[in-house]
């Protein structure tokens, strides 16, 4: 369990997708100082589990899926990722609940400077924005951030300079993809909607959620 607040840019070492359970090597020195073999830490979102201990780095395991259907399959050497380690008991939530389990992939579809802040509207697939709302929670590449609008084709979120500087967003640019974690009691809320709802036959879909005063 993460809460959204990233506490190191680390830097992609190497990369290995040739095995069934591929590897990222990653150099991290603020939060390697604290890790132990078997720990999990939010990479770009993603929980992964440390499998290997080096002097200046850590190794990570990546299944196929997670290559699949999150951002790290277009990680590069020398990419930058954003880093979390798990939530420890009795530390401060300074964010919102995060799995470190994607939904799904977005991309950025415009960014505007207003005042101190930069506003990004986030493109999404419908099955994540059914589960958004207004002034609610969302995990950007494992960046916990604060819905402030919800439209048909996406969503839009603030940064503020800290959050600008200190992650991977700092550098987003119009049609990057982002990893996208929606908030999880929003998830169980649905599933006990539709358990309740669905009609024998009836699929239940964000559509008829929404057109039967759900959302």
């Amino acid at each position: 369990m993460f809460t959204g607040i990233v506490e190191e840019l680390g830097e992609i070492v190497a990369i290995d997708k040739g095995s069934d359970c591929g590897r990222l090597e990653i150099a991290a020195p603020h939060i390697q100082s604290d890790l132990a073999l078997g720990d999990s830490v939010a990479t770009d979102g993603v929980c992964l589990t440390v499998s290997l201990l080096k002097q200046n780095s850590f190794v990570v395991n990546v299944m196929p899926v997670s290559w699949q259907i999150t951002t790290l399959g277009s990680l590069r050497s020398g990419s930058r990722i954003n880093l979390e380690r798990a939530l420890k008991v009795g530390g401060r939530l300074g964010g919102h609940f995060v799995t470190g389990h994607v939904d799904g992939v977005g991309w950025v579809q415009s960014i505007t400077q207003q005042s101190n802040a930069s506003l990004l509207q986030i493109g999404a697939a419908d099955e994540i924005l059914a589960l958004l709302v207004d002034k609610g929670s969302i995990a950007v590449s494992g960046v916990s951030l604060t819905v402030h609008s919800v439209v048909e084709s996406g969503f839009g979120v603030s940064l503020i300079p800290h959050t600008s500087q200190h992650t991977i967003l700092h550098n987003a640019v119009v049609g990057q993809q982002l990893n996208l974690e929606t908030d999880i009691l929003g998830k169980y809320c649905q599933s006990l909607l539709r358990r309740d709802a669905s009609p024998k036959g009836q699929e239940i879909t964000p559509q008829f959620l929404a057109e039967n005063g759900f959302f």
